[in-house]
């Protein structure tokens, strides 16, 4: 037997995915290996074994060394995952894995995923697992068997040392800001008189402070009363005054008065122009949670991991990236051809074909990433996905049509109806080509609001002249996906890590909402103390600044250690500043917490004596909805003793208006009365 190479993968299916490719390329046996519950496969050649195993993520975490529960900490070091998180026991099978696999290895080869995440991931088990740092790497953008074979040919010659020392920089520094933070908040309730477990981090804070910050906006918001005048005529066209708003009462009031019984209109201008509308960029990972939830409802987090999902499933490109551009080295026409096998894109696929005449020249945006392009399919028939995975292919899919289609050509009307010599505006518009429009159906909406027969000089009847009084409205509330958008806009966190920060903020009960996002009375009261006495913690500026820094790292312009110094002293004169002031604090967010706590237990009005009815806990860990008023009251009534439940206290049962219990496992929605023919028991009991 000849040399023995070992391939490490990110996560066991990619390493399936890489041993078939070279198993095909090999024409050879492949074995698999069982350590528990990690396998890992072998493939013996006539002149060298290949060995492919999987890490599952992350093996690796931070820990403090010491067992002090106290503030500041920086004595920190990686150990297994297992010894971190108990949730994390499965890790010990594939750590034995890879270390068995590893021995008397003759080379190395990295196939973790090719970004920051993948680089560190890879450096901490040749580290840690098999003492070394030498190793070959396979760079890919997709899991396609082509793509793979051609990844181990051409693997590159080493690690990308300065990746995966800013991977472990970001780890650290990351891991400095969250835990000392959070033990301040946590320490200041413990002097307060109750200890709660409490999270913030580095750029949890500045994400939380543009949330809170917009909910300030909102609620110093005074509306400012404006009016607009339309007038509709006999053929139902709608015409509104050339001022738009009018904050002037007076102003408003004249002009209406002044064409308020007027019967006629004469059209004194038609102006009907074209433009091009440009196909959609492809998809970055920002743009295609924007649009999933847009769309769908899909939270970005959801999108991310459905995403990931199809990646690695070699149905998709890399999704954690920021391009907006397919490079030249993306075989466009092969990938098309293969989409036009599947049936469900047969014919839009032919169309496109026809229509470019086989000459593809995407429309690309302007961002860029170094490691991996725009998402693309890869052109595999997808096979058994769910309905959300279905949605977010096609999504991609449609979107890979549309950036290679041409321009939409949209043709506006612009007219001038005088009412007694004051103007005003007709508008309306369709779409004369589709273009690009008719392979991304239907996820866009294509109206035709074109007035017919319109001429200048034409008279027109009018019905109805109305005054109509408004207000200015506050700013929305950011959506989870509009939140997402602007961390990146600010240059806050990463690709992979935004919706992942997001998340972290709902978990904390920080903030609230699935559509409009509400900061709750402890992430407000969060926000207040950080704004007060850890105003940098929350500052974009430095979370920005310690972004570029550890961009300098990969691009091996900074020093880590100098970067992790900075930090600890950020840290250290924060902390100082906090602690004597820890039981003012813990005060405060006690008091946040207990109210807020009171609301989501909150599950409407006892129907016995009229007091609040709440979310309770047996002595045996049973959970039930019980009176506030026990004992003089003992009216309850029972809980689903498993899944995530949720009381939605803004729905009431239409039969008997207690609220609604949304059972999310069960994706079942019913009345908290078990009595009640709506009930949520009932409607378990019925499936």
């Amino acid at each position: 037997m000849g040399k023995k190479e070992v391939i490490i993968a990110e996560k066991p299916s990619a390493a399936r995915k890489i041993a078939q490719a070279l198993k095909s390329e090999y024409n050879a046996k492949l074995e698999s290996k069982k350590v528990g519950k990690a396998q890992y496969h072998i493939l013996k050649t006539p002149d060298k074994e290949i060995v492919i195993v999987p890490a599952v993520g992350h093996i690796y975490g931070l820990k403090q060394k010491s067992k002090s529960f106290t503030y500041p900490v920086f004595d920190i070091e990686w150990r297994p995952l297992y010894e971190i998180e108990k949730k994390a026991y499965y890790v010990k099978d594939y750590l034995k894995a890879i270390k068995e696999a590893g021995k008397n290895a003759d080379e190395i080869i990295i196939a973790t995923d090719y970004d920051i995440e993948g680089e560190t991931i890879a450096y901490n088990i040749l580290r840690f697992a098999l003492n070394t740092t030498k190793a070959k790497r396979m760079k890919f953008s997709t899991m396609t068997a082509n793509e793979l074979k051609k990844a181990y040919k051409n693997a590159l010659p080493s690690l990308i040392k300065n990746l995966a020392k800013a991977g472990e920089t970001r780890h650290i520094i990351d891991y400095y800001f969250g835990i000392n933070l959070s033990r301040s908040l946590m320490f200041s309730m413990k002097s307060a008189g109750r200890f709660k477990v409490m999270s913030i981090g580095r750029v949890q804070g500045p994400a939380l402070a543009i949330l809170a910050q917009r909910e300030e906006e909102i609620k110093s918001f005074k509306p400012k009363p404006y009016w607009k005048i339309r007038a509709l005529t006999a053929n139902n066209l709608e015409a509104w005054h050339q001022k738009g708003n009018i904050f002037d009462e007076k102003e408003a009031k004249e002009i209406y008065n002044k064409v308020k019984s007027s019967k006629k209109g004469k059209i004194s201008e038609v102006k009907i122009t074209q433009r091009k509308i440009m196909p959609p960029h492809p998809f970055n990972l920002t743009d295609l949670q924007t649009e999933a939830y847009a769309l769908f409802k899909i939270t970005p987090k959801e999108t991310q991991d459905i995403a990931q999902y199809l990646y690695e499933n070699a149905l998709i490109s890399y999704p954690r990236t920021s391009s907006q551009k397919y490079p030249t080295s993306i075989p466009l026409k092969s990938i098309l051809v293969k989409i036009g096998e599947i049936k469900e894109y047969k014919d839009k696929v032919q169309q496109l074909i026809n229509e470019t005449k086989g000459k593809l020249v995407p429309h690309n945006g302007k961002k860029d990433d170094e490691a991996h392009p725009a998402i693309y399919p890869t052109g595999e028939t997808p096979k058994n996905l769910t309905k959300k995975q279905l949605q977010i292919y096609d999504l991609i899919v449609k979107r890979f049509l549309a950036t290679l289609s041409k321009p939409a050509i949209k043709e506006a009307l612009h007219a001038t109806l005088l009412i007694n010599q004051e103007p005003f505006k007709i508008e309306g518009s369709r779409i004369i080509e589709k273009g690009w429009m008719s392979y991304y159906e239907p996820y866009l909406k294509i109206e035709d609001t074109m007035p017919q027969g319109l001429k200048e000089g034409a008279e027109l009847d009018i019905k109805k002249i109305e005054l109509l009084q408004k207000e200015t409205k506050p700013p929305n509330r950011y959506s989870p996906a509009g939140i997402i958008k602007e961390l990146e806009k600010r240059k806050l966190g990463t690709k992979a890590t935004r919706a992942v920060v997001i998340e972290n903020l709902y978990n904390r009960g920080y903030i609230t909402g699935k559509k409009a996002i509400e900061v709750t009375d402890l992430g407000m009261k969060v926000y207040n103390i950080m704004k007060e006495h850890m105003p940098e913690i929350i500052s974009e500026t430095m979370t920005r600044n310690l972004e570029e820094k550890l961009e300098k790292i990969e691009k091996e312009k900074a020093n880590p250690q100098d970067i992790l110094e900075e930090a600890k002293n950020r840290i250290t004169s924060t902390i100082n500043k906090i602690k004597p002031q820890e039981k003012e604090i813990g005060k405060v967010l006690l008091e946040a917490h207990d109210k807020d706590a009171k609301k989501r237990s909150y599950a409407g009005k006892c129907p016995k004596c009229g007091a609040d009815l709440v979310i309770r806990t047996s002595k045996n860990k049973k959970k039930f909805i019980g009176c506030s008023n026990y004992p003089d009251c003992d009216y309850t009534m029972p809980l689903p003793q498993y899944g995530y439940f949720e009381i939605l206290t803004e729905e009431t049962c239409e039969k008997c208006k207690n609220p609604i219990l949304f059972l999310k496992n069960k994706k079942i929605k019913g009345c908290v009365n078990p009595q009640c023919e709506n009930s949520w028991y009932k409607k378990i009991k019925s499936n």
